[in-house]
């Protein structure tokens, strides 16, 4: 039987996911129990699940603007029905920043820059 030895994680990623346990919290909080999506019939209206909105890569995703308490049901169909999810809200690209305006490379981050100008990306006229 082949083994295949378990990859080491790095400082960086283990010091920036040692604040997710504290954001659970926050975001437990702030929903008080219920389910933010409330996306389908099937809504369980208890959340016991946390959704990021713009994955977990990239500097800060566990910060808890990033964060969605949600149901079981209305976590499969945010991430089985992305577009919608995009236009709700429930996932979000990660170069926009949480208040909308994109992040520019140009800017050190964190920084948001205006948004692009012409038509939304994926927008059809």
């Amino acid at each position: 039987m082949r083994r295949t030895p378990i990859r080491r994680v790095s400082a960086r990623r283990r010091k920036r996911d040692a604040v997710y346990p504290s954001s659970r919290k926050q975001v437990y909080s702030r929903a008080e129990g219920m389910c933010e999506a409330n996306a389908i019939w099937a809504c369980e209206r208890s959340g016991h699940q946390v959704h990021h909105i713009a994955g977990r890569g990239g500097r800060d995703p566990h910060n808890p603007a990033n964060l969605l308490l949600v149901c079981a049901p209305c976590h499969a169909y945010i991430h089985a029905n992305p577009q919608l999810s995009y236009e709700r809200g429930w996932l979000r690209r990660r170069n926009v920043g949480p208040v909308g305006g994109y992040v520019s490379s140009s800017k050190p981050a964190g920084q948001l820059g205006p948004p692009p100008s012409g038509p939304a990306p994926g927008a059809t006229t």
